[in-house]
């Protein structure tokens, strides 16, 4: 039966522990009254570094089972989001938990227990070295920030849940919950995964962040003259686009528009503004009723059929899945 242990430490993500013991949890009542016995399948401890109990980022205090030191070997080793505000916040707590914990996590997988790491519990990972030359995901704002801390991690930060050599990875925040799925059908196949799913509302069939990514990151930046460039795309999105004439309102050469843009936005600028023009039409699918022609008017093409290629290659959805799964009114 696999026995699961979940680190935890202040300021942590409450739901990052609680919600996954839950999907374990209602696993194990799905179990009992599929196989009519009264055995649990997963067991679960809760530890600290010290063995005291933590103050989860609401307040809640989190009661463990013991330090690392004392912890009962486990089959697999679950990390709950670290809570942060700032970027700079986030490594050096990433750093932290990392001194207090990494050869108690090197120990465990050099004896071959799992590691789970969910949301930006990927960060302490990869400070621990246990992400190098594997593939691995995060919460999909932060992807600039890990990559540039940790280049030598194959981020896919298109991926919901990422499983590299023993290693798995979450996306953001709510992923924890398909993470605990994705453990469960693991541990125990699919039909207990699917039941479990089906018992938590949870959509099982989840395998991607893109959807739910937003142009963010391409705006987290301090080159003026890119912003200008943002700015004036944005307000003339309906109009035909021509990076010459662009970079002749900004007063500045197109190869020099090109290369700072690719600095600041790590895009170029046609491919900034073909996200930009999806970006905007999911606000559209999102909030109003809008046919798809008048949508695709807005945000400057004339061609239906091309502007459906481009908004399922950013997305991987249909406009008509992406409006039926996260429109407001529906």
């Amino acid at each position: 039966m696999p026995k699961i242990t979940i680190l935890t430490f202040d300021n942590c993500l409450a739901s990052g522990v609680t919600g996954l013991m839950d999907v374990f949890n209602i696993a194990n009542q799905v179990w009992q009254l599929t196989q009519g016995i009264q055995e649990k399948l997963f067991t679960w401890q809760l530890v600290s570094a010290d063995g005291q109990a933590v103050r989860s980022s609401v307040g809640l205090s989190l009661a463990v089972d013991g330090n690392l030191n004392v912890s009962e070997r486990s089959d697999l080793i679950l990390i709950p989001a670290i809570h942060y505000q700032t970027d700079t916040q986030l490594l050096a707590q990433a750093d932290q938990i990392s001194r207090n914990c990494s050869q108690w996590l090197r120990n465990a997988y050099r004896d071959h227990v799992l590691l789970a790491a969910c949301c930006t519990s990927s960060f302490i990972l990869a400070e621990s070295h246990l992400l190098d030359r594997k593939q691995a995901t995060t919460s999909w704002w932060l992807g600039r920030l890990f990559h540039a801390q940790y280049p030598e991690v194959h981020l896919c930060l298109d991926e919901l849940i990422t499983e590299d050599g023993g290693v798995l990875c979450a996306g953001a925040i709510a992923a924890h919950f398909d993470m605990g799925l994705r453990l469960v059908k693991k541990f125990a196949g699919e039909f207990l995964c699917l039941a479990t799913a089906k018992t938590m509302l949870i959509d099982a069939n989840r395998t991607s962040q893109t959807p739910y990514m937003m142009l963010q990151t391409q705006i987290n930046h301090r080159d003026d003259l890119v912003f200008q460039a943002q700015s004036k795309m944005q307000a003339q999105l309906r109009q035909p686009f021509n990076l010459q004439e662009l970079a002749d309102e900004l007063q500045i050469s197109q190869r020099t528009l090109g290369r700072r843009f690719r600095l600041a936005t790590n895009e170029t600028p046609i491919a900034y503004l073909q996200k930009l023009r999806v970006e905007t039409a999911k606000r559209l699918l999102e909030t109003t009723q809008l046919s798809l022609e008048d949508i695709v008017a807005r945000v400057g093409y004339t061609d239906i059929s091309s502007f459906r290629r481009l908004f399922k290659r950013e997305t991987q959805l249909s406009p008509r899945e992406y409006r039926r799964r996260f429109s407001i009114g529906a």
